[in-house]
């Protein structure tokens, strides 16, 4: 019996324990529903509160909008009572470059913000410049509340005012070790009230430049000078220290009058076009003068690279510098994007390489010595010839199919000079020999020898073995620079190597026997294709008399012979102009019963210049500047844009109704004007002994070794 009871009150204390168990449960369960749903409230809360704020946010940049939309209107009224606005609302929705690269993007409106700020409407995206303080940007809340901004830079505390400035430590960019960062540009001029952003643009990834502009109050470090061109034209007017402005249509057409006034007046024509440039497209490589925004299609900012020679010959120290500085705080080759690799080694690095020959500054040597190394990664064919195309970042490499696999014979043929100038600078010998081998290569797979001692060479070519296919010749498109280069890599090496020499003057007796062409009194250089001659010559091949020229003055045994043949293509070039109601060469012409217009557009090509410059420096004779200034004379009518720059048309024929192609050519600065330049200076802008002139001309020094 007492074991029984025992048994029972142990039974009676597990069952107690077991209800206490249960009960604890019960009471925690209790309370974590309790916790869940109460903290579920709070973030239900937290969330409608920021929908509110969102919203309230997006209320605001509306009624700022509709704001500004009212002051618009407002300004519409008064302008057409004559009457000014105390608002400079921004007018031209901008569009991105062509290929879809980082790009600018023009003002849909600028919110002037109190005296120190400024907003800029672009699509979505709102920016806002406090100056001494930051740039951001950031647009409104979308419907589901979302809301971004990046900062993309704080001012330097104990930085120096001035109207160039880098706000750096913005906030963190995706993919980059270096923060965000921005260059704001302020321009001060009579007349402006407030502070308004005009323009904002992204020349790489997560480097910013803001351009705003303001009362004289904002820059006190003008003084008598200024900083900002003329509210007018949009582009500076000064001349260079001595010289006083000319009218060009007021000067003598003869080639011995105001030679000295000429010459200024190319110097204008180069001012008007960098400084559009400068205001509209400024670190583009491109200017759309007439749309007034800039595009790219190599994204290296290739009108400033390709221009800065040519501002140090015609005295523009300022310009120079201020290229030079954009060079060393915005020029960067870390890109994707897949360029051509001809055009990136003319332009960009024979650009880089005569800047810094003419300046001095070694700065531009290391960018050009960094763009080669990137560069001759495309020398990567299995027959030791270059691809066509090249991203500069990782160094992939492509044929791009409309040339249907094939490399082009002006393309592989054309960088010899540049790659030999960057490896004398650099001793950098394996950079030479890659574009060496190209020629021997071209060298032994070229076309047959005649019974002249001539030979071509067609104008595609295999990238496994090196050798020709089909049968188009042509010292026109894609075939031009490579015969121009067999002269002058025997000149910059100075004539040295016998491979140079026999190479050109087996081309030259190939387009003498084979090419060339006489009808009506002109001498015309066609193409062949299956061995039989196709009546049209290109603008291009114009510049062969200059080259003729040339090489004339070295080699005495052809002397006459190459001069009698650049005499009459000269004629032939400048016929190609005075046949024309513009007075402008069409790209190309037809030889039939008279000289026709084969294509009729004009891209302010510097071919024919070229030659006169070659033409007048050898033989002294008047009328080569005489038809210089003819050709200066008609790109001033029909070309000039009046709000800056110069643009190609689209019909040499159509005077009063000259359509542009809204397109200044990076070579208009680079090779036309220029050649113009030199046409019209004294022999000493340049010493055609001591350089050679690249194809994009730029000037290299001739090598000592």
């Amino acid at each position: 019996r007492g074991g029984r009871h025992g048994r029972r009150a142990s039974t009676m204390a597990v069952n107690w324990l077991a209800l206490l168990f249960i009960a604890q449960i019960v009471i925690f369960s209790t309370f974590m529903i309790s916790f869940f749903t109460m903290e579920s409230h709070r973030q239900a809360e937290q969330h409608e509160m920021q929908l509110e704020l969102h919203r309230l946010r997006r209320d605001n940049l509306a009624k700022e909008r509709k704001l500004m939309q009212l002051a618009t209107r407002a300004e519409e009224g008064l302008e057409s009572v004559g009457m000014a606005s105390d608002y400079d609302v921004g007018a031209e929705e901008g569009e991105g470059d062509l290929d879809g690269s980082e790009g600018v993007a023009e003002a849909e409106a600028s919110i002037p913000k109190g005296d120190g700020c400024a907003r800029l409407v672009v699509e979505w995206w709102v920016y806002e410049a406090c100056l001494g303080q930051h740039v951001r940007q950031y647009h409104e809340a979308d419907d589901k509340g979302a809301f971004e901004e990046h900062v993309l830079g704080k001012a330097d505390a104990e930085g120096t005012p001035g109207p160039d400035q880098v706000y750096g430590r913005g906030d963190a960019c995706p993919g980059a070790d270096s923060p965000r960062q921005v260059s704001v540009r302020l321009r001060c001029r009579e007349g402006v009230t407030k502070l308004s952003f005009f323009r904002v643009s992204e020349p790489s990834a997560c480097q910013y430049v803001a351009e705003l502009e303001g009362p004289p109050a904002l820059c006190p470090w003008n003084g008598e000078r200024g900083s900002s061109p003329p509210a007018s034209a949009g582009v500076p007017s000064a001349v260079p220290a001595g010289s006083s402005p000319v009218s060009a249509s007021d000067l003598s057409l003869s080639g011995t009058a105001q030679v000295a006034e000429k010459r200024q007046a190319v110097v204008q024509a180069l001012q008007w076009s960098w400084g559009a440039y400068e205001k509209f497209a400024w670190g583009f490589d491109e200017l759309k003068p007439v749309s007034r925004r800039g595009a790219d299609w190599v994204g290296l900012g290739l009108t400033i690279l390709d221009s800065l020679d040519v501002l140090w010959m015609a005295g523009l120290k300022d310009d120079f510098a201020k290229g030079v500085q954009w060079v060393r705080k915005s020029l960067s080759f870390d890109k994707t994007r897949m360029i051509s690799f001809f055009e990136t080694t003319i332009r960009c690095l024979g650009g880089l390489l005569a800047a810094h020959e003419m300046s001095g500054d070694e700065y531009l040597l290391q960018m050009a010595d960094d763009l080669a190394e990137r560069l001759a990664k495309a020398f990567a064919a299995p027959s030791g010839l270059p691809y066509t195309t090249i991203s500069l970042s990782s160094g992939a490499h492509s044929v791009p199919a409309w040339t249907g696999g094939n490399l082009l014979l002006a393309e592989v043929g054309t960088v010899q000079m540049e790659f030999f100038s960057l490896a004398a600078h650099m001793n950098k010998p394996e950079l030479r020999e890659k574009a060496q081998r190209v020629f021997d290569v071209l060298d032994k797979e070229g076309g047959p020898m005649d019974a002249k001692g001539g030979r071509l060479w067609p104008i595609h070519i295999r990238p496994e073995s090196g050798k020709p296919v089909g049968s188009t010749i042509s010292w026109g498109a894609m075939g031009d620079s490579f015969y121009e280069y067999t002269l002058k890599l025997w000149l910059l090496t100075g004539k040295k190597h016998e491979q140079y020499k026999r190479m050109y003057l087996e081309s030259v007796r190939g387009m003498q026997s084979r090419l060339i062409t006489e009808h009506a009194g002109l001498t015309y250089l066609c193409e062949e294709k299956a061995g039989r001659q196709l009546r049209k010559m290109d603008h291009l091949v114009c510049f062969v008399p200059g080259t003729l020229a040339l090489g004339a003055q070295h080699l005495p045994e052809v002397r006459v012979e190459h001069m009698a043949l650049a005499e009459k293509l000269m004629e032939t070039c400048h016929q190609m102009y005075v046949r024309q109601k513009t007075g402008l060469a069409p790209e190309f012409v037809k030889v039939g019963a008279d000289m026709e217009v084969g294509a009729s557009h004009n891209l302010l090509r510097p071919e024919t210049v070229e030659s006169l410059f070659y033409m007048w420096r050898f033989t002294k004779d008047p009328k080569y500047r005489e038809w210089g200034w003819a050709m200066f004379l008609a790109f001033e009518r029909h070309t000039r844009v009046q709000t800056g720059g110069y643009s190609g048309i689209r019909n040499v024929n159509a005077v009063g109704m000259t359509k542009a192609d809204d397109t200044m050519q990076t070579f208009w600065l680079a090779e036309t004007l220029k050649y113009f330049l030199m046409l019209f200076s004294e022999d000493d802008i340049l010493d055609l002994d001591t350089h050679v002139i690249n194809t994009e001309a730029h000037p290299l020094k001739v090598l000592s070794g």
